[in-house]
């Protein structure tokens, strides 16, 4: 629903179709091709995890297709791959270790009676072929 809304907000993006894929490769696959069909002019497609987008660059690459940029979410070892070959744009990564500690300050903090009012937003990286060798380690 992010992701939704920021693309929806945002100038000079047209959001054309949201197909759920339920983080299964094989619908994410299917999708795509289908949305290849219906949009032959489609320049993106972003995926919630990168299970979904590596099946997507499969299905561009089964279809002839160049130039759609195709990003994930996890920064897997595949998407890692897949980003340094090219056949994926990116993937947003974000690091667990930061996380659990962010998690354990957080129950500490609720511990000894702090609220939270609002979301609390931890940082995430946009990994890209530019920057997918600096990252490696990532934790």
């Amino acid at each position: 629903a992010g992701a939704k809304a920021v693309l929806e907000a945002a100038e000079g993006i047209e959001l054309v179709a949201v197909q759920n894929c339920d983080w299964d490769a094989t619908l994410a696959y299917d999708a795509a091709k289908a949305l290849l069909t219906e949009y032959p002019d489609l320049k993106g497609i972003f995926c919630c995890n990168d299970i979904m987008a590596l099946a997507v660059a499969e299905a561009l690459a089964a279809e002839g297709k160049e130039g759609v940029l195709v990003y994930g979410v996890d920064f897997t070892d595949d998407a890692r791959a897949a980003i340094a070959a090219g056949t994926m744009t990116g993937s947003m990564s974000y690091s667990s270790e930061r996380y659990t500690k962010a998690a354990l300050q957080m129950a500490v903090m609720l511990n000894e009676g702090e609220t939270f009012d609002g979301n609390v937003y931890l940082p995430l990286t946009l990994v890209t072929v530019d920057n997918v060798n600096d990252l490696e380690g990532w934790k």
